[in-house]
């Protein structure tokens, strides 16, 4: 039996779309490369996880100004194919968790925008939570690129179009 029809047995088997999960987490673990390439080490994200695995300075950057704008892309599309890989069977599944993920991370970045009033948002438990502790922060010291807006809706449009090829391969 070849890997294709051995992945829709095991979808048949547990319900998970395997094709979207790794198509998903393949696209995250790739997305991670710019942290680990192009952000200094004082990043959070970085010096959270990756500080030890960081080349930037070391190797040449890869990703150029497309960097800034790729985490962006890659947060919807990604969990958006991860989300539906357990949730979607139907189109219009596929396209409300698309929704759900453009939505959640524009309002992280007009967050940004709106430093104050969505640093007040946030409840102060948050500050007792390890990766919650530093939502102030990152509303307060964050930038607001609506570039970030436009590759956010680009990573949900491409990873809907993904998961209906994906739901009509059937």
């Amino acid at each position: 039996m070849d890997m294709k029809h051995t992945l829709r047995k095991q979808q048949k088997d547990t319900g998970v779309n395997w094709i979207m999960l790794f198509a998903g987490l393949g696209v995250l673990m790739a997305g991670t490369l710019v942290y680990l390439i192009d952000r200094p080490p004082d990043t959070y994200f970085v010096k959270k996880m990756l500080s030890d695995l960081n080349l930037y300075q070391t190797a040449p950057p890869v990703f150029g100004k497309l960097g800034t704008v790729v985490p962006a892309f890659v947060h919807p599309f990604s969990f958006s194919l991860i989300t539906a890989a357990f949730a979607a069977r139907t189109m219009r599944g596929c396209f409300l968790i698309c929704i759900f993920w453009f939505a959640a991370n524009s309002a992280f970045e007009l967050g940004q925008y709106f430093k104050e009033f969505s640093s007040s948002l946030v409840p102060g438990w948050f500050s007792h939570i390890p990766y919650l502790e530093n939502t102030r922060g990152f509303f307060l010291s964050g930038t607001f690129d609506p570039m970030d807006l436009l590759a956010m809706f680009l990573g949900a449009i491409a990873a809907f179009f993904l998961a209906v090829l994906v739901l009509r391969k059937k």
